[in-house]
C-alpha cells in the first residue's frame, strides 16, 4: 500500500507505459532512486499487464476531465534496457555506475517547474481581463462611479496587472535560458553545476510566485463582488484549476527550503573562497554598500539585493561551527524560518531584473508612449514589492516609517495614473472571449446582456420546476 504511485497522469485508464521513479538495488546494495520505463497495458486491448494494478483516483476539486490514476506493482519485471541510463548505468554483468551527482537526474523537474510559471500567466491573464473589464464597466456609488476609479480597486488590481506582464517576460526569458543551458548536457561536470543553479532558481520561483498567484486570484475574485461566485464568471475554474500547482511539480514548502539552502551554500562557499556567484546570484559576491533608498528603479532593486544578502549572512552565522551533515540538519531545522525569506527575496529579485532588462531593450524597439507605460508598470511592481517586504526592511534597519509612507504615496499615484491604461493593457494580452470564458470579461463591454442571456438559456432556468408537485405544492396548498 505504501508503495502505491498516486496522481500519475493518464495512468488510471489510458496510458500504455509509465516512467516510474523507483529504488534500484544491485546485488543487494541500495543504489538510490532512478527512472524506469514500465509497460502498464496491452496497446491492442487496453487491459492491464500481469502484476499491474491501476485505477482512477476519483473525484478531484477540479480538472476532473484529466485521467489521474494510481498504480501498484507486484513482482513486475522489466528488462535492464528500460532503465533511463543517461546519467547512471547498469552494465550487462551487473556493474552499477553512479551519476556525478544524484541531483543531475532531476533536471527534468526543472522544466516542469518553469512550465508552472507559464501556467501562472495563463491563469492570471484571463483573471486580469475579467476583473479590469468588469471594473471599468461596473458602476457603484452616489454618482455612479466606475469601481475601477476607487483607490481600493486600483490598489488591488494594478499591482497584479503589473506582475502579470512581468511574469510573462520572466517565463519567456527563463525558458530560453534553460533551453540553452540544456545544450551543455554532453559535459556532465559542467552540466551538474548548471543543474544545481537552475534547481535553486526554479524551486524558489515556482514556490513563491505560485503562492503569490494563488493569493492574487483570490483578490481578483473578491474584486468582482457577488458575481464572482457565479460559475459564468470564470473565476471559480481559474482558482480551482491553479490550486494544485502549489503542490504539484514539487510542494512549495519543500521547494522554498531547497532554494534557501542553495543560497546559504553559496554564501558559505564564498566565506571559504569558493567560486564567485554568477547569473542571478552574482550580487551575493558583490560587497559594495548600497546607498539609502531614493525610490528609483535601480535603488529599489539594490535594496532587495542588500536585504537578501543580509538575511543570508544573518542565518549563515548560525552554521559557523557546524562540522557534519547531521549537525547541519539539526541547525537548519532550528533556523529555517529565518532563512526561508531569503528564497522569497531572491525570487523577487529575479523577476525585477528580467522585467527591467526587458524594458531597457524595449526602449530600442518600441514607441516612447509604450515604453513609458511599461516603466510605470515596473515602478508599480517594485513599489508593491517594497511595501510587501516593509516589515523585513524595518527589521534590518534599512528604511523608516517615513520611507514606507512615501513609498505608499508614490504607489497610490502610479496606480491612479495607470487606471486609464488598464483596459488597453489587458487587450494587449490578446485572449479571445472563448478562451477567457467569462460573461464578465467580454471584449464588447456588454457584460450584463451576455450574463442575462447565459442565465435564461441555461437548462431549467425558466418554468415550473419538476419537483414542484412533490416538494413544494404540499406546502403551498396545505391549510395551517
Amino acid at each position: 500500500m505504501t508503495g502505491t504511485k498516486w496522481w500519475i497522469g493518464a495512468a488510471g485508464q489510458t496510458a500504455t507505459h509509465t516512467v516510474a521513479l523507483s529504488k534500484l538495488i544491485v546485488n543487494g546494495k541500495d543504489c538510490g532512486i532512478h527512472w524506469f520505463i514500465v509497460p502498464l497495458r496491452c496497446p491492442n486491448t487496453g487491459r492491464l499487464l500481469p502484476g499491474i494494478t491501476a485505477g482512477d483516483i476519483g473525484a478531484k476539486v477540479a480538472r476532473n476531465g484529466l485521467d489521474n490514476g494510481w498504480i501498484q506493482f507486484s513482482s513486475v519485471r522489466v528488462p535492464r534496457q528500460n532503465m533511463l541510463m543517461k546519467w547512471a548505468q547498469v552494465s550487462q554483468d551487473g556493474v552499477f555506475t553512479p551519476p556525478e551527482n544524484p541531483a543531475i537526474s532531476y533536471n527534468t523537474l526543472i522544466t516542469e517547474r518553469l512550465l508552472a510559471l507559464n501556467l501562472m500567466v495563463e491563469c492570471l491573464a484571463p483573471a486580469m481581463i475579467i476583473s479590469i473589464r468588469y471594473g471599468v464597466m461596473r458602476q457603484q456609488g452616489p454618482n455612479n462611479e466606475r469601481i475601477m476609479d476607487y483607490q481600493s480597486h486600483q490598489w488591488n488590481l494594478i499591482p497584479i496587472l503589473a506582475s502579470t506582464f512581468a511574469m510573462t517576460v520572466l517565463f519567456d526569458k527563463l525558458r530560453g535560458d534553460w533551453n540553452q543551458a540544456l545544450q551543455a548536457q554532453h559535459d556532465k561536470k559542467q552540466f551538474l553545476g548548471i543543474v544545481q543553479y537552475w534547481h535553486g532558481v526554479s524551486s524558489g520561483l515556482k514556490a513563491w510566485q505560485g503562492w503569490w498567484t494563488m493569493d492574487a486570484l483570490e483578490i481578483v475574485r473578491r474584486s468582482l463582488g457577488g458575481h464572482a461566485y457565479s460559475s459564468y464568471s470564470g473565476m471559480g475554474t481559474l482558482i480551482t484549476d491553479f490550486a494544485v500547482t502549489t503542490t504539484g511539480a514539487g510542494d512549495n514548502y519543500t521547494l522554498s527550503q531547497q532554494s534557501a539552502k542553495w543560497l546559504l551554500s553559496i554564501a558559505m562557499k564564498q566565506v571559504k573562497g569558493g567560486r564567485k556567484p554568477y547569473g542571478y546570484t552574482a550580487f551575493l559576491g558583490d560587497s559594495k554598500f548600497y546607498s539609502p533608498l531614493n525610490y528609483s528603479d535601480t535603488s529599489i532593486q539594490d535594496s532587495f539585493r542588500w536585504l537578501c544578502t543580509r538575511v543570508i549572512e544573518s542565518g549563515a552565522r548560525k552554521f559557523t561551527n557546524v562540522r557534519s551533515e547531521k549537525e547541519f540538519d539539526k541547525v537548519w531545522d532550528a533556523n529555517m524560518m529565518e532563512l526561508i525569506p531569503a528564497s522569497r527575496l531572491f525570487s523577487t529579485i529575479v523577476m525585477q531584473e528580467t522585467f527591467s532588462e526587458f524594458i531597457k531593450n524595449a526602449e530600442k524597439k518600441a514607441s516612447k508612449p509604450v515604453v513609458q507605460v511599461l516603466e510605470k508598470l515596473n515602478q508599480v511592481l517594485l513599489l508593491s514589492h517594497l511595501l510587501k517586504e516593509s516589515g523585513l526592511f524595518l527589521e534590518y534597519d534599512y528604511i523608516t516609517g517615513k520611507d514606507i509612507r512615501q513609498a505608499r504615496e508614490k504607489f497610490s499615484a502610479l496606480c491612479a495614473d495607470l487606471r486609464t491604461e488598464a483596459a488597453a493593457l489587458v487587450d494587449t494580452l490578446r485572449y479571445p472571449d472563448f478562451v477567457v470564458n467569462s460573461v464578465l470579461g467580454r471584449s464588447d463591454g456588454n457584460l450584463y446582456q451576455h450574463y442575462f442571456n447565459t442565465v435564461v438559456n441555461a437548462p431549467n432556468s425558466l418554468g415550473v420546476p419538476s419537483y414542484f408537485e412533490e416538494s413544494i405544492a404540499p406546502l403551498t396548498r396545505s391549510k395551517l
